[in-house]
């Protein structure tokens, strides 16, 4: 809350018509990437404080049949505003912010939960924060995003068979803090913020589609 300042620990689970609370996070934390694998969610880095805002490293596993949390390996650069996919049951986290936009990161890490490990894979070409992360047609598709003084445009996808970086059409609006999803056999960008910060959003739905 308050423009990424005073994170809490608060958690909610939605069943399609009702919101129901559920275990309260370990630690109030913001800007942390989701993901489910199997039957649990993977919850990794964020930030928390207030004046002096810092990323961690945490990883947690929340189990909905218990309600419980349990730790996990780290991840092994503290940041925020990540990207996070799942490719053939290894977690990708890719780019982020180190504390703040002025320091993004490139780098690109894979996580094994039936080692509890991770690995680093190929980093991004476009270090940035708050964009969005789609898997599509087998690729890691990364879009939009946030730097010093601009937003980005950039579409570029991670190929897991060649792991090499490929540079598709960029956004028609350069967004960050936007939702990303595959429907169909598109991605649709929906919101997210046309300027560097919170001041400005926007409602702006855009779709990618390969040929």
């Amino acid at each position: 809350i308050e423009q990424n300042r005073t994170p809490h620990d608060e958690s909610f689970a939605f069943d399609g018509e009702r919101w129901t609370r559920i275990r309260r996070l370990p630690e109030a934390c913001g800007a942390m990437a989701c993901i489910a694998l199997g039957n649990r969610l993977h919850l990794i880095g964020g930030a928390i404080g207030s004046d002096w805002r810092r990323s961690i490293d945490w990883h947690i596993v929340y189990d909905p049949a218990s309600d419980r949390y349990e730790r996990r390996q780290p991840l092994p650069t503290a940041r925020d505003h990540t990207g996070i996919v799942v490719v053939d049951n290894d977690i990708h986290i890719l780019g982020g912010r180190v504390d703040s936009f002025h320091t993004n990161s490139n780098l690109h890490h894979s996580y094994d939960a039936a080692t509890d490990r991770w690995s680093f894979r190929t980093p991004l070409p476009t270090a940035r924060s708050g964009q969005g992360c789609v898997l599509y047609r087998g690729k890691v598709f990364v879009m939009g995003g946030e730097g010093t003084n601009r937003v980005y445009g950039q579409n570029e996808a991670w190929d897991p068979l060649s792991d090499r970086w490929e540079a598709y059409a960029p956004m028609l609006t350069p967004r960050h803090g936007m939702g990303a999803v595959m429907l169909g056999d598109a991605i649709y960008v929906a919101g997210g913020g046309p300027q560097m910060g919170g001041g400005m959003k926007s409602a702006i739905n855009e779709s990618f589609t390969l040929a």
